[in-house]
């Protein structure tokens, strides 16, 4: 597990106590042999996928340590230890936090535009700098994000589970066209007007002559589907010579379902109900976009080549 951010204070400073210059590059990787961390833990990535998390915190941590007058940057990807710094290694040679860099008025005056910028958490009562005592301010951003995610996601999977059964079989059909199945004209998708018995409930047409068309079936199980179902489809589609389609659900698929649908002659596609929520939040089915929220941050690069 990579430690967070403030425990990469001691041994940042520790990397570059001999005086050299160095980059942000070089200073992670001496700190991650310095907390002695382990090639797994050097592989974790932050959640969006981006940065490695320990290069994403001895970054902030190699930032937070400028603010504090303890590291200098003068020229572009030029980082050095200063005399503060140096002073920090032999005052804590046992590590240190933002508690102790609040005794240099640098520090605290860069935390309290923070606390101006951020305000209060309406539930808790913490400011950003509470917030992200474990990791940066990346991870908090991407956790709210992950967090948002979680929470829209459960709330249409309830939704779906109480969803009139031919409006869901509209919505399934809309979520293929939205995917680009059959382009983006509605005359190119229809709800079949009889369902059930393994046939169809909807088809999207590939084509502007339904020479190729998708079938679908779209249910609202509740529990698992089985091999009977996709069997059933199966016959359907062989009845009309169509040698797609997709069978979508609220509910999950058993194994031998999906085995099924795998060996088919036909090329079958199980939604099952995670996945459909999935996509419909990708391709904005039932969602929309709340707010965008742009964010920035100093180009260090650009200040340090002047």
């Amino acid at each position: 597990m990579v430690p967070a951010y403030q425990q990469f204070y001691m041994p940042v400073l520790e990397a570059m106590k001999d005086g050299g210059i160095y980059n942000r590059l070089q200073v992670a990787e001496k700190a991650a042999d310095i907390m002695g961390l382990a090639e797994s833990d050097k592989a974790e990535r932050i959640p969006s996928g981006g940065d490695t998390t320990y290069m994403n915190r001895a970054g902030w941590a190699m930032s937070y340590l400028k603010q504090a007058g303890a590291l200098v940057s003068q020229k572009r990807s030029q980082w050095k230890i200063t005399e503060r710094g140096l002073e920090l290694l032999k005052k804590y040679p046992s590590g240190f936090s933002n508690e102790q860099l609040q005794q240099f008025r640098e520090f605290v005056s860069f935390t309290e535009r923070r606390r101006t910028r951020s305000g209060q958490s309406l539930e808790s009562g913490h400011d950003l700098t509470d917030l992200t005592e474990a990791g940066s301010v990346d991870e908090l951003i991407d956790a709210a994000v992950e967090n948002n995610l979680a929470n829209i996601s459960a709330d249409l999977v309830n939704k779906l589970k109480d969803y009139n059964p031919y409006a869901f079989e509209e919505l399934c059909v809309d979520l293929l066209l939205a995917m680009g199945y059959g382009g983006s004209r509605r005359e190119f998708a229809a709800v079949t007007k009889k369902s059930g018995d393994g046939g169809i409930d909807g088809l999207v047409k590939q084509d502007a002559l339904g020479l190729r068309n998708i079938y679908i079936q779209a249910k609202r199980w509740s529990g698992a589907v089985t091999e009977k179902v996709v069997r059933d489809f199966l016959g359907a589609l062989a009845a009309d010579k169509v040698a797609d389609g997709v069978i979508i659900t609220t509910g999950q698929f058993i194994d031998g379902a999906k085995k099924l649908a795998e060996s088919a002659n036909a090329n079958i596609s199980l939604i099952d109900g995670n996945r459909i929520v999935e996509l419909m939040i990708k391709y904005h089915v039932g969602v929309e976009v709340a707010r965008t929220v742009e964010i920035v941050k100093v180009n260090e690069d650009y200040f340090e080549s002047l």
